[in-house]
């Protein structure tokens, strides 16, 4: 599984979980093929787009970059205003004519859930875009890293299943 909606979220299927596994948890979920070509397009769009902000993006897995953004006020402001652009940015790179081939085979354009976080480190970043708005940004401002993390489930923690307690 490389990605599921909401309702199998709510159902206990993750992305990673086999499809044997996402079917006994989601009876009723349906499974389309992966589209490699598709996801490379669009990782290489997000890319071009964080590329715009700084030059120095990285790539930690298919659809998931880290940018420095350190030093961007003067040009985009505040931390929340940088989020709020970087993913209109996003979201503009991967719509329909922006000059990446990003249709499904159907003609249909796909609908990407962008969401951006700005954090003092990945961690609280990738924590700040998932608690993001799909479409939008999060920013964790310096000094308040402990108080976002610590409304979170421990599930957000990157600790193998074991090392959680039973939920």
């Amino acid at each position: 599984m490389l990605d599921c909606c909401a309702l199998a979220a709510a159902a206990g299927v993750t992305p990673g979980s086999g499809k044997s596994q996402a079917e006994a948890l989601c009876p009723t979920a349906r499974f389309g093929p992966a589209r490699e070509e598709l996801y490379r397009a669009a990782h290489d769009a997000l890319a071009a787009a964080a590329g715009h902000f700084t030059p120095a993006v990285e790539t930690a897995g298919l659809g998931l970059l880290f940018a420095e953004v350190s030093g961007l006020e003067r040009r985009c402001g505040p931390d929340p205003q940088l989020a709020h652009h970087m993913a209109q940015a996003a979201g503009q790179a991967l719509r329909p004519g922006s000059g990446q081939a990003l249709r499904l085979g159907s003609g249909q354009a796909s609908e990407w859930d962008v969401r951006v976080g700005v954090g003092s480190g990945k961690f609280v970043a990738a924590q700040a875009a998932r608690a993001a708005r799909p479409g939008s940004g999060c920013a964790v401002p310096p000094g308040e890293e402990r108080a976002f993390l610590s409304s979170l489930p421990l599930s957000a923690l990157p600790a193998d299943a074991e090392m959680l307690p039973p939920l």
